[in-house]
């Protein structure tokens, strides 16, 4: 999800929680605690918010694929980012299928019974 500045158009990237919202910059998590009325979900709606990025109000929004990818930051280890989203049908069934591997999560191996025999009338 993402929060929208009205007055600056600043964007922040969050992740909606109970009673709080997780703010991400760059992998590194800010909590921010909400009032009970706050819906983190309610596309459209205004909220005012004190924020590094400013004060006043901000607009709960959709996150863009970019701003998730930014959010998440960049994994240390490889220099690449933590996320990466593709919009390749055919390569997203694919990466689906290496993490159900990944997960040690197969098919079933059971095979089905073989249908009954038909008889047909010559």
């Amino acid at each position: 999800m993402g929060l929208q500045n009205i007055k600056t158009g600043a964007r922040v990237t969050y992740e909606p929680g109970d009673g709080e919202i997780t703010i991400r910059r760059n992998g590194a998590p800010q909590v921010l605690k909400t009032r009970a009325n706050f819906d983190p979900k309610d596309i459209g709606s205004d909220h005012n918010f004190v924020l590094k990025e400013g004060t006043g109000v901000w607009k709960v929004d959709h996150a863009t694929a970019p701003e998730i990818t930014a959010a998440a930051g960049i994994d240390p280890a490889t220099g690449k980012p933590r996320l990466e989203f593709i919009e390749n049908p055919v390569l997203a069934a694919l990466k689906t299928t290496e993490m159900l591997l990944d997960l040690n999560l197969f098919h079933s191996r059971a095979a089905w019974p073989s249908p009954p025999d038909k008889t047909y009338i010559v």
